[in-house]
């Protein structure tokens, strides 16, 4: 079976599969993709249709999470480096961008891997020289190919703007989500990524635009907590 990339092109079956994967704390370092409530072409289209209300293309939103995100992990973190940030994290220093203050945490402490990906029940690992490796198992239903740096994250990044005084927090692992299955996880998981809060943080909508829709998603939509 072919899988389609994007969660509201899948089939019914792969829907379920993906949903599975999505409620296994395995998958994502311990924590869900989705709660238990929700159903995830209903949180897909749920947060599509945010984009569609504020008149933001969603590929922007995503270009932008990824510059950031790439910009800190490359730029933040050297193995040599020990600092604790003014955000109180050790480890990593802090890198401005623009308005932005952002730093890596949680650097190589857990795996989370794509829940339309590999199940992580296939993923076989190994350490040599000192270096973690790993495979991927046969598994004819799945949209990511394989794992590298597209289908699994390591470590989370703390964005700050500084204009606004708000911040968010992110696994690395969104990035390859949002730009692959247009999925930012279920609410009230962890890793949550709301599209409305993260379009007023990253600076793509005015506050007052912000706050006008807010209310009234909360009245719409709210599967309750994972």
């Amino acid at each position: 079976m072919v899988w389609n990339k994007k969660v509201r092109d899948l089939m019914p079956e792969q829907l379920q599969k993906a949903e599975s994967r999505a409620r296994d704390p395995r998958q994502n370092g311990g924590n869900v993709f989705l709660g238990k409530k929700e159903a995830l072409l209903d949180v897909a289209n749920f947060d599509f249709n945010t984009f569609l209300a504020v008149d933001v293309n969603p590929a922007d939103f995503y270009k932008k999470v990824r510059e950031l995100v790439w910009h800190c992990k490359t730029n933040g973190v050297t193995d040599s480096f020990s600092c604790k940030s003014r955000y109180g994290y050790t480890g990593h220093r802090v890198i401005d961008v623009g308005e932005f203050s952002m730093t890596e945490v949680d650097h190589r402490t857990h795996m989370a891997f794509c829940p339309l990906g590999p199940p992580v029940s296939d993923v076989v690992f190994s350490v040599k020289d000192g270096k973690l490796n790993y495979s991927v198992g046969e598994d004819d239903i799945k949209a990511c190919e394989g794992i590298g740096n597209n289908g699994w994250g390591d470590s989370n990044i703390y964005i700050e703007n500084r204009k606004l005084n708000k911040s968010t927090f992110l696994g690395d692992l969104m990035v390859h989500l949002l730009e692959a299955h247009d999925f930012c996880e279920g609410q009230g998981t962890r890793f949550r990524f709301d599209p409305l809060y993260n379009l007023y943080v990253l600076g793509m909508i005015k506050p007052e635009t912000y706050e006008s829709f807010r209310a009234e998603r909360e009245r719409l939509y709210n599967p309750g907590l994972a």
